[in-house]
C-alpha cells in the first residue's frame, strides 16, 4: 500500500523515474501484486522512455493483472508489450540479410495462447472491443491461430456496444470460416446483451438485412435477432424473421 501510494505521490509532484528506478519497480512483479504497485503503468513508462525491461518481469506484470477486467490497464500493458516485442523485432530483422536468412523468432518470453484466452475473457466480461483488439493484434503477431474461445469472446465484447452490432455479425461469420460453429449459448449471450432496448434489436436486423455482404447473414446471426425480440415479446417481428430464415 505505502509503495503505491508513493509511486502515485511522484507522479502527481512530477518527479522524474528514471529507467534504472523503473526497471527496479518493474522486476518487483514476481513477487508483488497489481494492488502494491500499477505494473501496468510501470511497463508503459519504461517503454516510453526508450528503456529495455527484462523480459523475465514483463510477463509477470501482466499475469498480475488477472481476471484482466480492467480493461484500460491492460491495453496499457498489452499495447507496451506489443511496441517493446515489435522494436526487438524489427532489430533482429535488420542485422540480418532478408535476402538469404530469416531473423529468428525468440518464443520464450511472448504472451501463450491460453493467456490470450483468459485476457479475451476479461475483454468480454468489461465489453472492450478496445482490448479485445489488442488480443487480435498479439496473436497476429506471434503467429497464432484464433481459438474458439478466442471467438466467442470477441463476439461478445463486441456485442456488448450499440455501435459494434455490424463487427458483432462480422466475427460470427469470420468464427464460422475457421469452422466454428456459434453455440447456442452464445447465441443466447448475445441476444441477452442487446434485448434491453428495441433500438438495439432494430439496429442489429438493419445491419443483417440491409447489408450487401450476404455473409453476415447466416442462421445464427437471425437467430440472435429472432431470440432478442421472443425475449421482448416482439411476437410480430419473431414471426418475420422466421419468415425470412424460411427464404
Amino acid at each position: 500500500k505505502y509503495a503505491r501510494d508513493v509511486y502515485d505521490a511522484m507522479i502527481v509532484e512530477g518527479i522524474e523515474m528514471k529507467l534504472g528506478f523503473l526497471s527496479k519497480l518493474l522486476s518487483m512483479s514476481k513477487y508483488n501484486r497489481q494492488e502494491d504497485l500499477p505494473f501496468h503503468d510501470v511497463l508503459a513508462r519504461l517503454v516510453d522512455k526508450g528503456g529495455r525491461p527484462n523480459p523475465m518481469a514483463v510477463l509477470p506484470a501482466i499475469h498480475n493483472m488477472f481476471p484482466y477486467t480492467d480493461a484500460e490497464q491492460m491495453c496499457v500493458a498489452l499495447k507496451a508489450w506489443l511496441d517493446l516485442e515489435k522494436l526487438k523485432q524489427d532489430e533482429m530483422s535488420n542485422s540480418y540479410d532478408l535476402d538469404d536468412e530469416q531473423a529468428p523468432w525468440n518464443e520464450e518470453h511472448v504472451i501463450d495462447l491460453s493467456t490470450l484466452e483468459m485476457i479475451s475473457s476479461g475483454a468480454a466480461r468489461a465489453g472492450s472491443s478496445s482490448l479485445i483488439l489488442l488480443v487480435w493484434d498479439i496473436l497476429e503477431f506471434c503467429g497464432y491461430s484464433p481459438t474458439e474461445a478466442i471467438f466467442e469472446n470477441t463476439v461478445v465484447a463486441f456485442a456488448s456496444q450499440p455501435d459494434s452490432l455490424r463487427q458483432t455479425f462480422a466475427a460470427m461469420a469470420t468464427m464460422r470460416e475457421y469452422g466454428h460453429v456459434p453455440s447456442r449459448p452464445l447465441i443466447r449471450t448475445i441476444s441477452y446483451v442487446i434485448r434491453p432496448r428495441q433500438s438495439n434489436v432494430n439496429n442489429g436486423l438493419q445491419v443483417l438485412l440491409g447489408n450487401e455482404d450476404d455473409k453476415l447473414i447466416s442462421l445464427e446471426s437471425l437467430n440472435v435477432i429472432m431470440s432478442a425480440y421472443a425475449e421482448r415479446g416482439e411476437t410480430e417481428q419473431t414471426l418475420d424473421i422466421l419468415n425470412v430464415m424460411e427464404e
